[in-house]
């Protein structure tokens, strides 16, 4: 990937402050591959805020659908011993690992300190010393259905969180926007695609989860879209009401989206309480900032009860417009893309 090895860089968090925390990238049989610097001691303090950033980057690669691989300690005066007493596996995370199908990234975190801690200890280690779970560290990926074009767009998923401006885009909300029913909708040609480029992807995604939240602004939220096999992406609640909400953005008409078999399943289970939320037509300029669109509110949403509507990709599903008047939304700054390094 073209990444020179000692080139490091800090993590950015979501308010832009600069963790004291360095990382580079490097290859590994065309694949990338993270080095993750150690942290210092009270002797020596240096990357303080290793914790904090080694989570942060692990949610992120999971953002952008990276699989982990394999882990290795890095520690320099380690580099004499064999691969396989550097390698390691974190408990309860067996690998390969898809890293956006982790539920608790703070736990992962946790559980690969304390493996690294007991891997490649010096000779004077006593048996039971649980080590150091700070090392330095190389984490192996695998990216589907490629990994970023270079090494600057896998520093660029690390380094900085999504950015998007709280006040706009507002969402202009019908409120002559019918609940669906139980009407089939006709055959579509169109479909939601899937964005190669992992940064349009997350962008994309983020602005519709924006959008989700501008509509239900009176609703409490909490998003669960990085938790493992729920089946939908944001739960939100008023008082006694719930209501489960699967958001899906497009830069197509999308008069069809993809929805998974958890996604399926826990909508027909729930269906009066679980709501399909598609934004389509985002526009996205080349600094991945998303503007415009329009969004649709299937509410009540049970597309096992449209079965003609599903087709294995996991699903297709196509869309009932003829049942939810479209929303515009409404011109705006629109939303900042991650700060160029």
């Amino acid at each position: 990937m073209g990444e020179q090895q000692n080139t490091t860089y800090s993590l950015l968090d979501a308010d832009d402050r600069e963790l004291a925390a360095k990382f580079s990238i490097e290859e590994d049989n065309g694949e990338p591959c993270v080095v993750f610097e150690s942290a210092g001691d009270t002797k020596r303090p240096r990357n303080s805020d290793y914790n904090e950033a080694l989570k942060l980057m692990l949610q992120r690669l999971g953002r952008a659908r990276a699989t982990l691989t394999k882990i290795e300690v890095a520690s320099r005066e380690m580099m004499h011993r064999p691969a396989d007493e550097l390698t390691f596996v974190p408990d309860g995370y067996p690998l390969p690992l898809a890293l956006v199908n982790v539920e608790d990234y703070m736990d992962l975190r946790k559980k690969i300190g304390g493996a690294a801690g007991k891997t490649a200890q010096r000779p004077t280690a006593k048996p039971t010393s649980s080590g150091n779970p700070t090392k330095r560290l190389r984490l192996f990926l695998s990216f589907k259905p490629g990994p970023p074009r270079d090494s600057a767009q896998l520093r660029q998923i690390i380094r900085f969180a999504p950015k998007y401006d709280a006040g706009s885009p507002k969402a202009s909300i019908g409120e002559d926007a019918p609940r669906t029913r139980t009407k089939r909708a006709g055959p579509s040609s169109g479909g939601q695609g899937f964005e190669q480029d992992p940064r349009t992807r997350l962008a994309v995604e983020e602005y519709a989860m924006r959008q989700a939240e501008l509509h239900y602004a009176t609703w409490q939220a909490q998003r669960r879209h990085l938790e493992k096999g729920l089946g939908y992406d944001i739960e939100f609640s008023r008082g006694d009401e719930r209501l489960f909400v699967e958001v899906k953005g497009t830069q197509t008409p999308g008069d069809r989206v993809m929805v998974t078999n958890n996604e399926v399943e826990f909508a027909h289970a729930n269906s009066e309480r679980s709501v399909l939320f598609v934004v389509t037509n985002i526009e996205v300029s080349e600094d991945l900032v998303c503007r415009g669109g329009r969004y649709w509110v299937f509410e009540r949403w049970d597309p096992k009860a449209r079965e003609r509507l599903l087709s294995v990709k996991d699903y297709w599903y196509e869309l009932p417009k003829q049942e939810s008047a479209p929303c515009e939304v409404e011109p705006g700054p629109g939303s900042a893309g991650p700060s160029k390094a």
